[in-house]
């Protein structure tokens, strides 16, 4: 979540009116502000927008890794020892 030491900014924005209302009668309904609500649904938006663009990020990087390990084990099949130390193990 952001940080909450940062002195707050002002700012304007524009809702339809239905939205508006639904808000409003959530901040009644919850005892809470309706900044506070908005705040916390954009904290939420954006850490949920971050961990999907980590998740892309990720993903990308293990499609590209099996795309690359497999042609190096292909051609090399010394790549297994490498990756696992079966020295300490009972015949």
């Amino acid at each position: 979540m952001l940080s909450r030491q940062v002195k707050s900014v002002t700012t304007s924005i524009r809702f339809q009116a239905a939205l508006r209302q639904s808000l409003e009668a959530l901040a009644e309904e919850s005892g809470r502000g309706m900044n506070w609500i908005i705040e916390r649904a954009l904290e939420e938006y954006i850490a949920k927008h971050r961990r999907e663009g980590l998740l892309e990020s990720a993903q990308k990087d293990i499609i590209y890794l099996n795309q690359n390990s497999a042609k190096h084990i292909e051609r090399d099949e010394s790549f297994w020892p490498q990756l696992y130390d079966d020295s300490d193990w009972e015949s």
